[in-house]
């Protein structure tokens, strides 16, 4: 037998002596149905119970009432002609070339700000979180003024 086996069996045992000093305890507990339970009577006046609804009834009340569904609100997509003037868009047109989502448009649009206009690509990579990958996706999509 190993250590769990063994603790397995010490708990069994432990569990099944408790059950048998408790069924067999010299205690006076009151047996079943020994114990006096008043009942105490109520008028009709004080207690009314509804009916319940029927299932006919029910169900026409939700035949009467069709249900409507209000469409799905789904975010328009500006349509942007290719390829974007990257010193004069906007976040929302930078947000649509691939790779460039609202952090990376509002970089591209700090980046403007503080160094003037973008000339060339080494210019773009200057941009944190622009590499030589994602700068190859972006240029197929932008012009330079």
């Amino acid at each position: 037998m190993n250590k769990a086996e063994k603790r397995v069996l010490v708990l069994v045992i432990f569990l099944f002596s408790i059950g048998f000093l408790v069924r067999h305890s010299p205690w006076n507990l009151p047996e079943v149905g020994s114990v006096p339970v008043e009942f105490r009577e109520y008028q009709e006046e004080q207690i009314s119970f509804s009916k319940p609804p029927k299932i006919d009834e029910m169900v026409e009340n939700k035949a009467e009432e069709p249900i409507k569904k209000e469409p799905k609100k789904q975010k328009k997509k500006a349509k942007v002609a290719f390829p974007i003037s990257i010193n004069t868009a906007s976040a929302s047109t930078l947000c649509a070339i691939p790779g460039v989502g609202p952090k990376m448009a509002e970089k591209i649009i700090e980046f403007r700000k503080t160094h003037g206009p973008l000339k060339k690509e080494a210019d773009l990579l200057k941009i944190s979180g622009i590499g030589k990958k994602k700068s190859k996706n972006i240029l197929k999509c932008i012009k330079f003024d």
